[in-house]
């Protein structure tokens, strides 16, 4: 009996519920919605100091990260924010999917950079690190010619090659698209197609590559072509930037060059190390699990719903 007092928590018309629950599942696009909906509020439980922030409009970008992901950008992006500057990253577009939808907009050719700058600095930046901002840099400079430059790279274009690939294969289990034989929802949420758009526009206004080339056209090429991108990427930053405005910077090399660079006192802390290439690894089998369970999950919950509705019901008559 006591079982059944979960009925008193039910809607009062449980089919409808149901049908909307079995609908969610049959409509990818209602499931989007929904979906994005449940992540923003998750987003403003747990940042919640992101919308407050996005009021303090930044009058510049000071710092302009122009190195390739995978460059050690997220401990650069750590380090500036322990020196005091606001600093955007790739990661940003996971906290506000408008980001995403703007950087979409930019690849679809719907937007246009100095939109995506004005963005930016309306939420209160006023640094960049890593991709997409990175293919941005020269747009970034040209708006901000007093900015500092800092060209993150890695030991050897060998080390970035692999680093790059352990990133989109994260990506590639993102982007595959709903089947039988691999049941995953992350398709069906505008923001993770936009997400898709915006690692197709990798390195085609940079290094003039054609759309979906360094994110997912690697493979058609010969094992060296991901390290020549690397290497050309790096050539025309150094090309592009003025002597005194850029920094090239190995993360190895700690607070010295960089503090130097910024004119800032070196903090009284470690130089932050994010080894985030254990993490991606955690992530690609946690979205492995997402996508093969949630599934399973939805018929426990079904199974739990009708139960309560239609067995408790007749429980309780039997017992009356």
């Amino acid at each position: 009996m006591m079982h059944c007092f979960a009925t008193a928590r039910l809607p009062r018309r449980p089919t409808a519920t149901v049908i909307r629950i079995i609908l969610l599942v049959v409509q990818p696009e209602g499931a989007a919605a929904a979906l994005d909906g449940m992540f923003s509020t998750m987003r403003d439980i747990l940042n919640p100091a992101g919308k407050l922030q996005a009021h303090h409009r930044s009058l510049a970008i000071k710092v302009i990260g122009a190195g390739l992901g995978r460059t050690g950008t997220g401990s650069l992006h750590a380090a500036l924010e322990i020196l005091g500057f606001r600093t955007y990253h790739f990661a940003e577009m996971l906290k506000d999917m408008a980001h995403a939808s703007t950087w979409g907009d930019l690849a679809d050719g719907h937007a246009t950079a100095d939109q995506v700058i004005d963005m930016m600095l309306d939420s209160g930046f006023n640094a960049s690190v890593d991709l997409p901002s990175s293919d941005l840099y020269a747009e970034q400079l040209k708006r901000f010619p007093d900015a500092k430059v800092i060209l993150s790279v890695r030991d050897s274009g060998d080390q970035w090659a692999n680093s790059w690939r352990t990133l989109m294969g994260v990506a590639a289990v993102m982007d595959r698209p709903f089947s039988l034989l691999f049941p995953s929802f992350l398709q069906w949420m505008p923001s993770m197609r936009a997400l898709r758009k915006i690692r197709c526009w990798f390195g085609t206004g940079t290094i003039g590559l054609r759309k979906c080339a360094l994110a997912y056209g690697y493979g058609e090429h010969p094992p060296e072509w991901l390290q020549e991108q690397y290497a050309a990427h790096n050539r025309r930053v150094r090309a592009s930037v003025p002597a005194g405005s850029l920094l090239e910077f190995n993360v190895k090399e700690g607070w010295g060059p960089l503090c130097a660079f910024l004119s800032v006192p070196v903090p009284d802390r470690p130089f932050p190390r994010v080894n985030d290439s254990a993490f991606l690894n955690r992530a690609k089998m946690l979205l492995y699990i997402v996508c093969y369970s949630w599934i399973p999950c939805l018929f426990l919950l079904l199974y739990g719903v009708v139960r309560c509705c239609c067995i408790c019901p007749a429980a309780k008559r039997k017992s009356a």
